[in-house]
């Protein structure tokens, strides 16, 4: 891969899927149970209250994240302005310009993930429609829970994360998109008291299944690995569960494990955590969408053919220099860690060029590009405490 090459071709995006449901567990989503403003009084009924009475402000080249439900992206401050685009809750921008006052509110111009550009209300005065992007605060978790299946990926990290502020980090089974929410004052203690408080999590241990005596060869299917990490005030606690293999299996092949069943029953609920706790648990606020700090990425050379359908983009907009030299070498190809601005910019120029579906923050992606000196392919990961580093990913 050379510094003179000016064009590179991308297939569409192919989301790295968890293998939760090929192990046979639950595949829960995350909602946010809320219903925010809209932006403008003319299209909400809703009168404006004196702009940015409650807002704060969003610098240019900051990410921020909408929190209303809906918002409108218009080619110019005001509310009669043309309309660009239909923003969600949890959609990421980055702010371009601002702030300018039109129509009792208050206007950043900015550009979406999806590659639009446009102005954004940010508030009515009293609820915010932009804000920081949400963080997990300081220090390691209280429990880190992760699984790891025998068809799972390369890039395996843990699945759930509960930290003391009562924060929840969740990658939601089955998509292995990352979300983030708050547990209430009762929810955290309930979770400390039933679930840390657990007989089976006060000292590291390992379960694994133990074969009957008077059984043939088990089938080697549907195993998965279940490890729970605990705070502690020396050395973390951790137990580790093999599970998973079927309730005819369980009973055929081998002994009873009531330390592997009730462990089982503590993954699947930490899986479900959303559902199983109720949203009287959880601060109102509802699931958001998590964009860390910092992403993962690798790059490394195609096998045989490269894919059909491509799009094509500029090496330079992908913002990662010369691809030859990115980063560190890793098995047959390269890897390094960016920041999430970095990772907006790459995402962004991918889905300008017509990636579909489009690039996400969210969720680990895989995508391959072609060049003058053939194809290549880049793996895109979110990083959260407990996640794999470079030199445990071989690309």
């Amino acid at each position: 891969m050379s510094r003179t090459r000016r064009r590179a071709s991308l297939t569409t995006v192919i989301p790295l899927v968890a293998a939760l449901a090929a192990c046979g567990g639950p595949s829960p989503t995350g909602s946010s149970g809320t219903t925010s403003p809209q932006p403008s009084a003319t299209e909400s009924g809703k009168p404006p209250a004196p702009s940015g009475s409650e807002t704060t402000g969003h610098p240019v080249g900051t990410l921020t994240m909408v929190v209303a439900d809906e918002l409108r992206m218009r080619d110019a401050p005001g509310t009669g302005a043309e309309l660009v685009a239909g923003l969600e809750r949890g959609d990421v921008v980055e702010i371009v310009s601002g702030p300018v006052d039109a129509d009792e509110f208050r206007w950043y111009e900015a550009r979406d993930i999806a590659g639009n550009q446009g102005w954004l209300a940010d508030g009515d005065g009293s609820d915010a429609w932009l804000s920081t992007l949400p963080g997990w605060g300081e220090g390691d978790p209280l429990l880190s829970f992760e699984y790891g299946c025998d068809v799972t990926g390369p890039f395996q990290g843990p699945s759930t994360l509960i930290f003391g502020d009562g924060r929840v980090l969740h990658n939601v089974g089955g998509a292995g998109e990352w979300r983030i929410r708050t547990l209430a004052a009762d929810g955290l203690a309930r979770v400390q008291s039933d679930l840390l408080g657990s007989p089976h999590l006060q000292a590291s241990a390992e379960y694994r299944p133990v074969g009957r005596a008077d059984a043939g060869e088990p089938p080697g299917h549907g195993l998965c690995l279940f490890t729970f990490t605990i705070a502690n005030e020396g050395e973390p606690i951790e137990v580790t569960s093999v599970s998973w293999f079927g309730d005819a299996e369980e009973a055929e092949f081998y002994e009873p494990s009531p330390e592997r069943k009730a462990l089982d029953a503590i993954a699947r609920n930490l899986m479900d955590i959303n559902s199983v706790l109720g949203e009287a648990s959880w601060e109102p606020a509802g699931w958001l969408p998590l964009i860390p700090n910092e992403y993962l990425l690798g790059i490394g050379p195609g096998q045989g053919p490269p894919p059909d359908e491509i799009v094509v983009v500029e090496p330079e907009a992908l913002g990662l220099g010369d691809l030859e030299t990115f980063g560190e070498p890793s098995g047959g190809g390269r890897c390094g860690v960016i920041a999430r601005e970095q990772a907006f910019a790459l995402a962004r120029a991918l889905n300008t060029a017509g990636a579909e579906p489009n690039v996400p923050l969210t969720a680990s992606v895989s995508m391959a590009f072609q060049t003058d000196d053939g194809w290549a392919y880049v793996s895109l990961y979110p990083l959260v405490p407990g996640s794999p580093a470079c030199e445990a990913v071989g690309f």
